[in-house]
């Protein structure tokens, strides 16, 4: 069924590209690759870099009670903050 689905689609994709007045939906999948920490995996992080709570505040540009709320699983850290995360991970394994 799904080749028949996928292939019914290309034929209209086609017929559109081809400028025929085809009846279309659009839909747009986005896929999250950005890292996810749990706060265990932020305190080992914090602990292998030998850093306070404090100093990976700093690192991270955000504030001590930030990282304190990480690392209670009150928050989670977002964009560029676990790009960061991912690069010190990969450099300490």
């Amino acid at each position: 069924m799904k080749d028949s689905t996928l292939t019914k689609s290309l034929n209209e994709l086609n017929d559109y590209l081809d400028g025929k007045d085809v009846p279309m939906e659009l839909h747009v999948r986005s896929i999250d690759l950005t890292p996810k920490y749990t706060p265990a995996d932020i305190k080992v992080l914090r602990k292998k870099l030998n850093v306070t709570q404090v100093e990976l505040a700093k690192i991270m540009e955000v504030s001590q009670r930030t990282v304190e709320s990480w690392e209670i699983g009150k928050s989670n850290p977002k964009g560029a903050v676990c790009r960061l995360m991912e690069i010190f991970t990969n450099i300490l394994n």
